[in-house]
């Protein structure tokens, strides 16, 4: 039988009422179990049982990782591998920095420190560095990290907003790439644990998810929450030019196009939260969205004569634009859920 197939096994009783199951012959073989080797059964929440191969662990096994900083053109590169293996998974990171220098060897542990949640530098040397991830799994759900990232995205978009209603120049660029900062180390760490959870079913309990097929729909939405916090920064970046200006017809348009994008975020993260959604509304939303957004563009395009302003302004538009499909994304994804 071809591993992938599903195999339907009667339950027996033997003895005083034990009741057994046989295990795959192909699977016994494909292991090599011979009598007396264990294996562990798991409970899920989906009311299934994981049965896997018993593995002894000593104390000291973790999932580690061997770098080498002189294999990558620039600190970027190794950086960025450092998180792919970070997100799948890897506890531990041994990083040979032979001739680098001291400010290279400080901007990597600061990189690490500040973007990637629970890893310490534990230890150090002239010539390498070690990194861990201190974090136990259970340490957080699913659903605590979910609100935090989406509390983050959407209270820097409603600062934005504030900002350009009262004409005030309080939110900085610099103030929101902090903060999108706290965003991206939370999207990557939820993101390591739906990947562990995809290669691990028995990790599903810890995060509080029923089945494996939903981190999938998870990932995608977690994504868009997090690029959600990035069109904040993009918007910083130019919200001293648009606060300061005088063109209050095309500024009330943009103002009622970004309550409405925010207005659809927070219904589609709420609909993740729960699983719950009505399926018309994202799209409708959307829709009057994007019809409003066209009505913004021709006003700019008609209107404004101040040429920076009609940049920057439509760099805003755009950016409000993508805050609303990206909230129709997480809605797309929560119907995904919901249907399996």
């Amino acid at each position: 039988m071809a591993y992938s197939e599903t195999e339907i096994r009667k339950v027996q009783i033997t003895g005083k009422g034990t009741f057994v199951v046989s295990l795959p012959k192909w699977w016994v073989k494909t292991l090599k179990l011979k009598k007396g080797d264990l294996i562990e059964i798991k409970p899920l929440l989906s009311s299934s049982l994981l049965v896997s191969l018993h593995k002894r662990k000593t104390s000291k096994e973790s999932y580690f990782i061997s770098l080498d900083a002189s294999q990558f053109e620039s600190i970027d590169d190794l950086f960025r591998n450092i998180i792919s293996n970070y997100l799948i998974g890897y506890d531990m990171f041994r990083i040979s920095l032979k001739d680098k220098n001291a400010t290279y060897k400080m901007e990597l542990k600061e990189k690490i420190i500040k973007k990637l949640i629970g890893t310490e530098i534990i230890e150090e040397s002239p010539d390498e560095v070690v990194v861990q991830c201190l974090l136990k799994n259970s340490d957080f759900s699913l659903k605590k990290l979910t609100d935090r990232i989406s509390i983050l995205a959407m209270s820097m978009h409603v600062d934005l907003l504030r900002s350009l209603r009262d004409k005030s120049s309080n939110v900085t660029y610099d103030l929101m790439e902090k903060r999108d900062d706290e965003v991206d180390r939370l999207y990557f760490f939820i993101v390591r644990q739906l990947n562990k959870a995809i290669r691990d079913p028995s990790f599903l309990e810890a995060l509080g998810m029923l089945r494996i097929t939903d981190s999938f729909s998870y990932i995608i939405a977690i994504k868009s929450i997090e690029r959600v916090a990035d069109h904040a920064v993009s918007i910083s970046r130019v919200i001293n030019t648009i606060s300061s200006s005088a063109q209050s017809n095309v500024i009330e348009l943009t103002l009622s196009m970004y309550s409405k994008s925010l207005e659809l975020f927070e219904y589609s993260v709420r609909a993740l939260q729960k699983s719950e959604i009505t399926i018309d509304y994202p799209f409708s939303k959307l829709k009057e969205i994007e019809e409003l957004n066209e009505t913004v563009v021709n006003k700019i395009v008609s209107s404004c004569k101040d040429i920076k302003f009609a940049v920057d302004l439509r760099l805003v538009v755009e950016s409000i634009k993508r805050v609303a499909e990206y909230s129709a994304d997480i809605a797309e994804a929560t119907m995904n859920i919901k249907v399996q």
